[in-house]
């Protein structure tokens, strides 16, 4: 994806930011005419991540739906084959989202559907879909920690929230994850996402856009104070 087709493809970046905010879904599998409520993430590169169901487990490959969101919030609907994950990056993807360790299944996708409140609805297929890697891949926690220790307030303004809460506690907020098209944080208990400007397929760009988003709410910010782990390692 080059900044070309990142820019035209509004709808789907859209819809993905929505499935990054979602903690809980519907699960279908083919043929069982049946929803189960499941823990879900989305990985670095856009599959959705499901906390393993041991009656499925042993059936390998199988088609299923995930239904996420409502008519209200949007409606994000995922077909694909469901099968098992052991894949390091996603099993921490999920471990981020949900603060524990559990066997995942993975849905990889074939079609979305995504009905945003008060537009027409778009599908995409897996080409629409998918992501590049995150740019930092092997760093991302790291960098996740360091911005959640040392530049929480920020984040937090980033956000539209209050830097302190009532009687001048901290609100909690915690950097999840950070993929190509931006950063998802959690705030108490929701989680939200914060674009880039801008597609970032490397840690340079992924660190120059994220000194850009702070100066949005901090023009005087020193972008050496925003120095990311691997920016310094450069």
């Amino acid at each position: 994806m080059d900044a070309e087709s990142f820019a035209a493809a509004g709808g789907a970046r859209d819809a993905r930011a929505f499935a990054r905010t979602q903690r809980r879904a519907l699960l279908e599998p083919a043929g069982q005419g049946t929803l189960r409520p499941v823990d879900v993430a989305v990985s670095n590169q856009g599959e959705i991540l499901l906390e393993r169901d041991p009656e499925l487990c042993d059936e390998g490959l199988r088609e299923a739906r995930v239904w996420m969101g409502g008519i209200e919030t949007g409606l994000l609907v995922v077909d694909g084959l469901l099968g098992s994950d052991s894949v390091p990056d996603d099993t921490a993807r999920f471990r981020a989202v949900h603060d524990r360790d559990v066997l995942i299944d993975v849905l990889s996708t074939d079609v979305v559907q995504w009905s945003a409140p008060g537009a027409p609805p778009q599908a995409f297929l897996v080409a629409d879909w998918l992501l590049p890697r995150s740019p930092y891949r092997a760093q991302e926690e790291i960098i996740c920690e360091h911005l959640t220790r040392s530049h929480a307030p920020l984040l937090r303004r980033l956000l539209g929230e209050p830097a302190v809460g009532r009687r001048n506690s901290p609100i909690p907020a915690r950097v999840v994850s950070i993929d190509v098209e931006g950063m998802l944080i959690c705030v108490g208990d929701a989680l939200r996402f914060v674009a880039f400007d801008r597609p970032c397929f490397t840690a340079r760009e992924a660190d120059a856009a994220m000194v850009r988003l702070a100066w949005q709410v901090n023009p005087n910010l020193a972008p050496s104070l925003l120095l990311m782990p691997s920016a310094a390692a450069n």
